[in-house]
């Protein structure tokens, strides 16, 4: 019973914050599927902003800590937000004044 807790604990302990460094876009995740990483050279893993799995064949990636990687999820999905709003017009955009 106790082996089970203490392999389930890694898996959440690990936050990266990785770059594709030609393009600048940025993603977080708390794991990098490293037998991927090793037979194909690309990192592979899942987007904690949007979800999606990615592979990226060109990536920096930094292991950070929890509250850093906690800030930047949070700055990085009001900037999505934020986008995603201008883009589509923003309907509640504030201009309903009195």
């Amino acid at each position: 019973m106790l082996a089970a807790t203490a392999s389930a604990l890694p898996a959440c302990s690990s936050y990266y914050h990785v770059t594709e460094p030609t393009s600048g876009r940025q993603y977080l995740t708390t794991s990098v599927d490293e037998s991927a990483r090793r037979a194909t050279g690309a990192a592979v893993f899942s987007d904690a902003v949007s979800g999606a799995e990615v592979s990226l064949a060109n990536s920096e990636i930094v292991k950070i800590g929890e509250v850093e990687y906690r800030e930047l999820l949070r700055a990085m999905q009001q900037e999505r937000e934020e986008s995603y709003t201008a883009t589509n017009g923003g309907s509640d955009g504030g201009s309903d004044g009195p």
